[in-house]
């Protein structure tokens, strides 16, 4: 299941992305030489036009050759090199802007389906012996702030724990929740959970022992459409919290998912039904299309931040520094996916 998952998804996500650039590319007037499926050794190929079409073998990759885009050029006004900055900066943009409007139409299916979220901020149960049990919480609340901040989400919860905490060592949380019909001021501290690694700096975490209330949401056809809107909003919500996370040492990058992960993860919702898997492709390509987007060499968002760079300062750079640049920056993210698939494979034995 992990491999078909993994195999669909990847399929998907790419195929999209790569699409939007290919797609992109000719309508601005740009000759794609080459869109290839997959990485390795051709399988087979066909050519329309001024296009070859390849299938390769290795499924976890592709990509769209445009005429003068490697620095080979002809002087021709149908190469990518030949174009402005603004039309470039369309073609690298459009592969991300694909995965992300169509993370938005997986909601909808899945949400017709009927799919299982978090109920707000309600608590679906409380850990023996923790913080919260041992302070009378109980399954059924709702935790509507944390230290006078409001909580609409279930990560704004462990967010505020864990902020509080490392700011106010030892002390007493308050933390209001709605039973029934009465609000009620609750006193907890937290529990030490761990520390864990970090970019910039480390953070302890800091827990009280609850978990979230699940439900089934359901809608028509009519209904899921702007209904997908607050659910996409709310993936892009969690995407940047968990980036945030990230970057303040909340969470280490040994609990990031790489290759290995997202295969455990696409079997699971495979194995769920049809409409957890919809919405497990929405948030992957929600993942993706933000990913992309990161001003980091070597992403879309690096090159787009490069086009941006060469529009105010009127210069294309030197092709020796941004070869380097770009294979230092390749070199990086190998050596970081590996670290990531590391942990993955180690998280899968225990």
């Amino acid at each position: 299941m992990a491999i078909l998952g993994i195999l669909i998804v990847f399929s998907i996500v790419i195929f999209v992305h790569e699409f939007g650039h290919f797609w992109t590319a000719k309508k601005l007037g740009i000759s794609v030489e080459r869109f290839s499926f997959g990485f390795g050794p051709k399988i087979f190929s066909w050519k329309r036009g001024e296009t070859e079409y390849t299938i390769c073998p290795i499924l976890f990759g592709g990509y769209v050759k445009l005429a003068g885009e490697e620095g080979i050029s002809k002087g021709t006004p149908d190469e990518y090199s030949s174009k402005p900055p603004g039309y470039r900066a369309l073609v690298l943009f459009s592969g991300a802007f694909n995965n992300l409007v169509i993370g938005y139409l997986f909601i909808i299916p899945a949400l017709i389906l009927g799919i299982v979220t978090y109920n707000g901020t309600t608590i679906g149960g409380v850990v023996k012996n923790y913080p919260a049990q041992k302070a009378g919480l109980k399954a059924g609340d709702k935790i509507i702030s944390i230290d006078g901040k409001n909580t609409n989400q279930w990560l704004e919860i462990l967010l505020n724990v864990t902020k509080y905490s490392n700011k106010y060592l030892g002390k007493p949380l308050d933390i209001k929740v709605q039973r029934d019909n009465l609000i009620k001021t609750f006193y907890i501290t937290p529990l030490l959970y761990k520390k864990g690694k970090s970019i910039l700096r480390g953070e302890k975490r800091y827990i009280i022992g609850i978990y979230p209330q699940e439900k089934v949401v359901k809608y028509n056809f009519f209904q899921a459409i702007p209904k997908a809107f607050y659910y996409y909003g709310d993936m892009l919500s969690k995407i940047f919290i968990s980036l945030q996370l990230l970057i303040t040492g909340q969470v280490g990058i040994n609990e990031l998912s790489g290759p290995v992960g997202i295969a455990k993860l696409s079997g699971e919702a495979i194995s769920l039904g049809f409409a957890t898997f919809c919405y497990f492709l929405a948030f992957i390509n929600i993942n993706l299309g933000i990913f992309n987007l990161l001003p980091y060499p070597v992403l879309d968002g690096g090159h787009i931040a490069g086009v941006l760079g060469e529009k105010i300062l009127r210069r294309k750079p030197h092709k020796k520094i941004l070869e380097i640049v770009n294979t230092g920056a390749a070199i990086l993210i190998i050596l970081f996916v590996l670290y990531i698939t590391y942990f993955d494979i180690l998280r899968i034995i225990k």
